[in-house]
């Protein structure tokens, strides 16, 4: 933690308005034992840099165990989940699996309707839980993401791909994490996202968004008579399901 404290300190000798590298120097603050010095980086970088950084709100969180932050910070990662999405990857890219759990359980506990948490938080967490030995708390985890609601669930960071990977991995019979992975690399991998799509749907022929996608991805990818071909065999092994 020293050594990496060193290294982001000379990041920001270069770049001080980078709030990521400040909001690491407050976690590494912390977890060396230096609260107060990490909440005064943050008052200092969420000032110059960005006040509505949701990670600054969850460092300042962590290192004050303040209610009213957690609160706030709660508030925010349910009512904007993609920046509850982006703090989560940031925690995933610095191997600080601990501090993402309790930022993401902070966000579960304070959902006002605990039937509708974007289940992109359950994934991480399970991710978090099997990176920190918990395995039974991981696959509670990944039970709770696949039976949220799939309304407008986007996930767009190349983190989330592996950490759906994983949870298809934890459990294949999971028909959501196959269908949230094939939204993520449609753009860049057409063809994997489609093999993606076609998994969950044969996990779950009943959901039918599945299905629109297939259609579409089917269409950029063949005409004529390969068309043809390909949702005569589509149509066929939904058959045997």
């Amino acid at each position: 933690m020293a050594e990496a404290l060193e290294l982001v300190d000379r990041s920001i000798d270069s770049n001080a308005l980078n709030i990521r590298a400040q909001n690491l120097k407050a976690a590494l603050l912390r977890h060396l034992g230096r609260n107060q010095e990490a909440l005064q980086v943050l008052a200092t970088a969420s000032h110059a840099a960005d006040p509505l950084d949701v990670r600054a709100m969850a460092e300042t969180y962590l290192a004050s165990g303040d209610k009213e932050a957690a609160k706030r910070l709660a508030a925010t990662e349910n009512d904007h989940p993609a920046t509850a999405q982006e703090t989560a990857a940031e925690y995933l890219n610095e191997g600080l699996w601990q501090d993402g759990t309790d930022v993401l359980k902070q966000m579960t506990l304070a959902a006002p309707d605990k039937s509708r948490i974007h289940p992109m938080a359950y994934y991480y967490l399970g991710y978090f839980a099997e990176k920190l030995g918990q395995t039974q708390d991981a696959s509670e985890y990944y039970q709770l993401a696949r039976s949220m609601p799939t309304d407008y669930v986007f996930p767009f960071q190349t983190e989330a791909i592996d950490v759906l990977r994983e949870a298809m991995r934890a459990n294949p019979r999971d028909a959501r994490a196959p269908y949230y992975l094939g939204n993520v690399l449609y753009d860049w991998q057409p063809e994997e996202a489609t093999r993606m799509w076609e998994k969950s749907a044969a996990l779950d022929p009943s959901f039918a968004i599945t299905h629109r996608n297939l259609a579409v991805s089917y269409m950029h990818q063949a005409s004529g008579a390969d068309l043809t071909r390909r949702l005569r065999n589509w149509r066929s092994r939904l058959s045997r399901t």
